[in-house]
């Protein structure tokens, strides 16, 4: 089986400030990935602060991910930061906690923006996404 090194990587990881988005960004910075640590939340700033702590490097960034300029002004910071991205992990959901078929089209909608960010954010600047070594890790945990 082949190794995957993921040191002096760069990742991308949102819904990263709790829950399993915190783990994961955790878990690739002690790996020596370099993280953007992504959410709505303002407990960004706890995780990256948290990943700087350690020793790694944590960078956080408030986004709305189910808007698209938000996205965008993101993925740029990113990738003026770090210069590319190699590991996105699309872990950002969300649900209306109410029964699927109690779900009206703007619960709809909101949820479906907030799982096509992977593909936002590839379309957005293919060629600094690092090609086939780059992962892409697209975790739907609201479907």
């Amino acid at each position: 089986m082949k190794q995957i090194i993921l040191e002096d990587k760069i990742a991308i990881v949102t819904g990263a400030a709790q829950g399993i988005g915190r783990g994961i960004a955790l878990m690739l910075a002690e790996a020596g990935v370099k993280v953007a640590v992504v959410d709505i939340s303002d407990k960004v700033n706890e995780v990256s602060k948290t990943i700087s702590d350690q020793g790694f490097s944590g960078l956080a960034l408030k986004c709305d991910e189910a808007d698209f300029e938000q996205v965008q002004r993101t993925t740029e910071t990113v990738l003026s930061e770090f210069g590319k991205v190699d590991i996105l992990v699309n872990n950002a959901g969300i649900y209306p906690f109410k029964p699927f078929v109690d779900m009206t089209e703007e619960d709809w909608d909101r949820l479906m923006a907030r799982s096509q960010l992977d593909l936002v954010c590839i379309r957005h600047k293919p060629t600094r996404f690092t090609g086939q070594e780059s992962l892409l890790w697209s975790l739907h945990t609201c479907v």
